[in-house]
């Protein structure tokens, strides 16, 4: 906390505490349920110690090289900005700062200094004028509103940190950052003591297609590409038999070149092995978001990483489409048409005008149907692997890299004037 100043004649002291709660709360100050967070350390622990037992993926996978490069930070040595989104239980502010404290730091080692200082210099980058990171960690309210969901929330949030030191693929988010004191930071006693730090995105894949659709000319070769960094993602995954389990646009960053990153892991789960059974299913608690969550899922049936392909389709459908699945659907509906009734999207201008859902902006290309009509098919022994996908969309995307250019395009590219004329 910054050494107390003199109030200036025109600052009042109501002025003066209002500033000083705004310092605390952009650098995780004093919370009045201290001793609510501390209580729910013991829960915390257990359930984690509960979800490494049952996932060999971190038992046995050890963190990646990078590991190393990880900051560790005292949540009062970050300065957070805007709030720029929230989910189940969490939330994320940009990070506008990293306001390193010497005694904290001389506690490190020399590569953990460098490591720190790296972030320091780093926090805003210099071309934009953007904040490179944010921080993730628990919102207040769910504390206030029940111990169980505070604590559920904050052992998701270590699972996914303990997922995230282990991945290693280029379309899924990097951790950057933890609590230095990992877990026992929650004897702070304040609710955003454990946090993750992660790369920013640019922008989620649903925030894109809100701009997409006021663009007249959408860029096909881009929504394949995204399409397959997505299935890549998942494939990757699940041949760890890791099922993601909530894969929607919201949890789909695109980063500053413009590809995809999978970020949110708090649900993802680890299969058990099941040697010679590859479509085996298994009982777990049903999540996710409706609208993209397999008919089985929404059955609360068993099921395995196939849920994840179903979800697949539903978000490619939409980026295509530009429309919202299901958008006319309540619960009730969806369960009897969709999941009972089998009724998919419409791929069409003329199907969606014969829907009672919103129209879609464009039709899905020809190329994409026959992979959509069999990834979102009613049953998961049906719906291909996601290998098969990415091989799909890689000859796709390879067909339209040596598709011969339009007679037009010939005449442009030779220089011979080409005249236009008006009719």
């Amino acid at each position: 906390m910054p050494p107390l100043q003199r109030i200036p004649s025109n600052q009042t002291i109501s002025e003066t505490r209002t500033s000083v709660s705004t310092h605390r709360f952009k650098t995780g100050g004093d919370d009045e349920n201290g001793s609510r967070v501390q209580s729910c350390l013991p829960v915390i622990k257990k359930r984690v110690k509960r979800t490494i037992a049952k996932t060999p993926f971190l038992q046995s996978i050890p963190p990646k090289e990078n590991v190393m490069a990880i900051g560790h930070f005292m949540r009062s040595e970050i300065r957070i900005g805007k709030k720029l989104g929230e989910g189940g239980y969490a939330e994320v502010y940009e990070i506008e700062a990293f306001d390193l404290c010497p005694q904290t730091s001389g506690k490190y080692s020399k590569d953990m200094q460098t490591i720190r200082s790296k972030f320091q210099k780093e926090a805003i980058d210099p071309s934009t004028g953007r904040c490179r990171y944010v921080i993730k960690h628990m919102r207040k309210s769910s504390l206030e509103k029940s111990r169980g969901e505070f604590a559920t929330g904050v052992a998701d949030m270590a699972a996914e940190a303990s997922y995230l030191m282990r991945f290693e693929h280029a379309n899924i988010l990097s951790l950057r950052g933890l609590p230095s004191k990992g877990l026992e930071s929650l004897e702070d006693g304040k609710h955003d003591s454990f946090f993750l730090i992660l790369d920013r995105i640019t922008e989620t894949l649903n925030e894109r297609i809100v701009r997409w659709r006021s663009e007249e000319k959408q860029n096909k070769k881009t929504k394949i590409m995204h399409s397959k960094q997505i299935a890549s993602a998942l494939e990757y995954l699940h041949s760890h038999r890791i099922v993601y389990r909530d894969i929607k646009p919201q949890n789909i960053g695109i980063d500053s070149n413009d590809n995809i990153v999978l970020f949110d892991f708090g649900l993802c789960r680890q299969l058990p092995a099941s040697p010679g059974e590859s479509d085996a299913v298994y009982k777990l608690a049903r999540a996710g978001t409706r609208r993209y969550m397999a008919p089985e899922v929404v059955a609360q049936a068993s099921y395995n990483c196939k849920a994840d392909i179903y979800g697949w389709s539903l978000v490619v459908w939409q980026m295509f489409t530009l429309a919202k699945p299901f958008s006319a659907y309540n619960e009730q509906s969806h369960l009897k048409y969709v999941c009972v009734g089998d009724e998919r999207p419409a791929l069409n201008l003329l199907d969606s005008l014969k829907s009672p859902h919103e129209d879609i902006y464009f039709p899905v290309p020809k190329s994409i149907r026959a992979i959509l009509t069999k990834t979102w098919d009613a049953s998961h022994i049906k719906r291909p692997g996601m290998h098969s996908v990415c091989c799909e969309l890689e000859s796709l995307l390879t067909r339209q890299t040596n598709k011969p250019p339009s007679r037009f395009s010939r005449l442009v590219s030779g220089n011979r004037k080409v005249r236009v004329v008006n009719v």
